[in-house]
């Protein structure tokens, strides 16, 4: 508060004792009560802002690995159908071809 040459000057701050008396501590006092608390809470919000961020990025990350495990175990369930369709599909060529064979054993009796 006391950084430039106007508040150094002793007849000034002379001055000020004269107009203001002790009412001017009482002003520099509470204005600097003011400043600390503005301080203490600014931090406090930084904090908690910075609390709140971590626990998004803790959230997100949790979210992710289970996401990643859902789209894993979607996949092998996936592949699983897929052969099975697959085996299927094998086995009704084999009765179909089954079928035609007998189809053609009673058409040749």
């Amino acid at each position: 508060m006391k950084n430039n040459k106007v508040t150094n000057d002793p007849k000034l701050e002379a001055i000020k004792e004269i107009i203001f008396g002790d009412n001017i501590k009482k002003y520099d006092k509470e204005f600097m009560q003011l400043r600390e608390l503005i301080e203490h809470q600014r931090k406090e919000f930084d904090d908690t802002v910075k609390s709140v961020k971590n626990d998004f990025f803790d959230a997100f990350d949790g979210l992710k690995k289970e996401l990643k495990a859902d789209v894993k175990s979607l996949q092998k369930e996936t592949t699983k159908a897929l052969q099975k369709v697959d085996k299927d599909n094998a086995l009704d060529k084999k009765r179909i071809g089954k079928m035609f064979e007998d189809l053609g054993k009673k058409l040749q009796s």
